[in-house]
């Protein structure tokens, strides 16, 4: 510790009391929480510009969750020498931490040059940017001025609670409630020019101001709980189990009684794929080339939008396509009955009256271009077969059905999410898996979906070694107003507003999906100033009590309304207001050509096979055998 009070052996005791009840009242409070930290790639890709340091911008009254997330990670931290800053003192180095005593109005000069020394040595510095006294959220030129020096980046830092007390002080300080959840958010690291004038500095504060801000607004977004409406309320406890990555002590209870389950559902399952491997089952062969994009985990992983991909891949180029779905959720659901929906054939139904009837997948599937169809049929062959005699598709796309071996493939596509990429390998009922990990090896390619903007390298599929990775990157590509997107003014670029249209707004988004969470991270990556998401279950279609409520909360608040395109297709203008915005979704490739070359693969394969099975039959019929 450098440049500390002086104070006498009574006070010196003291002050060791202070500090180190401080210290265990803040560690047990704090594990009780539910820590998530994002941004991660923005401080990886900050360490590597000098020395590897980082100099932490941070809000004097969100200290206290930077200083217990980052313990122990040898961070140098300016403090005021005034003795009220001594309580803060102490118990920051019991967190394991460096500590240079200092301020604006004293000591300054000799905690800036202890400070830049640490950097040069590789140790990071914390800067609460607005401090010691203010004025709050007002950036002061110290860490500007460390990173011109140093060619050390700053890194602006924030937290956010789910709850939390606001200390009556002048920086709002804040202190986590027991069992709340806490995001820590990093932004993307600003590097300052080494020489700088008044002018250049104030601009650079500025610009370290409006970063921490964004990534604070983000953080409290991303902390808010998500409002549950008919959806029970262990549903969410009972996600974050199955969607675990590692077993947990406190999950033994549990696992004990749901193994047996998952261990008869393994058995069923090997007996099934031995049938089809030993030809004792045999698939039957599609008409003509198809592709399934399909998944290992339950609910959603993205594979309808995926599915629109290819499906408009292969009509731009000239290949007539049809998609194939189940049409869960819709009141056909189950039936073998086969509901073929023409290109431009929704235009004949009212706003949500296709998703009420086939499922919003298809209602979804049937607005995503004027070239493609779509085929509901629970059976896959009669869908097939319907698919080329109605529609004369010369491609087929399944939306889901990797695990449904009755229907051959041409090719299967495994769609992985990047957050459910280290999930526990248990099936459920005892973990998210449909089938087993090995049931990849059936598959051509895993498909890795990723949030846009991230600098981290794609996460190591280990259970998937020796197969083709295709990543791609998905983003918010426009927002459009649901009376213009559901009579197709979408397509015209007047209708389409700009993704910057959020940013600074409060926003009630809601929808019904398996995955809210990552919905809201998409909104929230837009930049509001208040984010309040309610989520359905899955499939949930929407009543006109629904959307009369939401346009009545939303007007409550002001918030501007917002849902995604799934959601979109099963709503009413009339009941939620036309000005109701849609966030349209955008999938783009890591490596431009590689989908381009899986759909050349699976033409030509679909040819040998077809060429193969009717040379097959000629000389079945010369030799006489049946």
């Amino acid at each position: 510790m450098s440049g500390s009070v002086r104070m006498g052996i009574p006070e010196r005791i003291i002050w060791w009391a202070v500090g180190t009840m401080g210290n265990l009242v803040i560690r047990l409070i704090y594990f009780t929480l539910r820590i998530r930290e994002v941004g991660l790639d923005n401080l990886e890709q900050g360490r590597r510009h000098g020395t590897g340091a980082v100099i932490y911008a941070i809000w004097h009254g969100r200290l206290l969750g930077q200083c217990y997330n980052n313990r122990n990670q040898g961070i140098c931290v300016m403090i005021s020498r005034h003795r009220d800053g001594e309580i803060i003192a102490r118990i920051v180095e019991k967190l394991g931490f460096l500590t240079a005593r200092g301020s604006v109005t004293r000591g300054a000069a000799s905690a800036l040059k202890l400070m830049l020394h640490t950097l040069r040595t590789g140790h990071d510095l914390g800067l609460t940017v607005d401090g010691p006294k203010g004025p709050p959220l007002e950036v002061k030129p110290g860490a500007v001025y460390a990173s011109a020096q140093s060619g050390c980046p700053v890194m602006p830092m924030s937290v956010g609670y789910s709850s939390c007390w606001h200390f009556s002080s002048w920086d709002r300080f804040q202190f986590p409630k027991p069992f709340s959840r806490m995001v820590v958010g990093y932004g993307p690291p600003i590097q300052v020019p080494k020489k700088l004038d008044e002018q250049e500095v104030a601009r650079w504060c500025k610009k370290v101001e409006i970063c921490i801000n964004r990534v604070a607004a983000l953080c409290d977004n991303l902390a808010r709980p998500i409002k549950r409406k008919a959806v029970s309320l262990m549903f969410p406890l009972l996600e974050k189990f199955l969607t675990r990555e590692r077993n947990r002590l406190l999950h033994l209870p549990l696992l004990m009684i749901l193994c047996p389950a998952e261990l008869a559902y393994r058995l069923l399952w090997l007996l099934r794929e031995k049938l089809y491997d030993s030809g004792w089952l045999k698939p039957k062969p599609p008409p003509v080339p198809a592709l399934c994009v399909g998944s290992l985990f339950l609910g959603g992983a993205g594979k309808t939008p995926l599915a629109m991909l290819i499906a408009r891949t292969l009509a731009e180029r000239g290949i007539p396509a049809a998609v194939l779905t189940r049409g869960y959720g819709g009141s056909r659901q189950g039936r073998k009955e086969v509901l073929v929906i023409h290109p431009g054939d929704e235009k004949k139904y009212q706003p949500g009256r296709l998703a009420s009837w086939a499922g919003d997948e298809a209602a979804l599937l049937a607005r995503c271009s004027d070239k493609i169809g779509v085929v509901v049929c629970s059976d896959r062959s009669l869908g097939a077969e319907a698919a080329v005699a109605e529609l004369g598709a010369q491609a087929l796309v399944l939306d889901d059905g990797f695990g449904h071996r009755r229907f051959g493939r041409t090719m299967d596509l495994l769609l992985v999410p990047d957050s459910l990429v280290r999930t526990t390998g248990h099936l459920f009922p005892a973990g998210y898996l449909r089938e087993p990990r090995t049931a990849a090896g059936r598959a051509r390619a895993i498909v890795l979906i990723r949030l846009a903007g991230l600098s981290a390298p794609a996460p190591r599929i280990t259970w998937a070694e020796g197969k083709q990775v295709l990543v791609l990157h998905k983003s918010a590509s426009a927002l459009t107003p649901l009376a213009d997107w559901l009579s197709r003014e979408h397509q015209a670029e007047e209708a389409t507003l700009s993704i910057q249209t959020l940013q600074g707004k409060n926003v009630l988004a809601f929808c019904g999906i398996a995955h809210p969470e990552s919905f809201r991270a998409f909104v929230a990556s837009l930049d509001p100033a208040h984010l309040e998401v309610v989520a359905y279950r899955d499939h949930h279609l929407y009543s006109f009590r629904d959307q009369q409520w939401l346009r009545a909360r939303a007007r409550d608040s002001g918030a501007v309304l917002a849902t995604t395109e799934k959601d979109a297709v099963k709503l009413d203008p009339a009941s939620i207001g036309a000005d109701c915005l849609v966030l349209g979704l955008k999938l783009e490739e890591s490596q431009p050509g590689t989908l381009d070359s899986l759909l050349e693969e699976l033409l030509r394969s679909h040819g040998k096979k077809t060429c193969q099975a009717s040379q097959d039959r000629t000389f079945s019929n010369l030799t006489g055998n049946n």
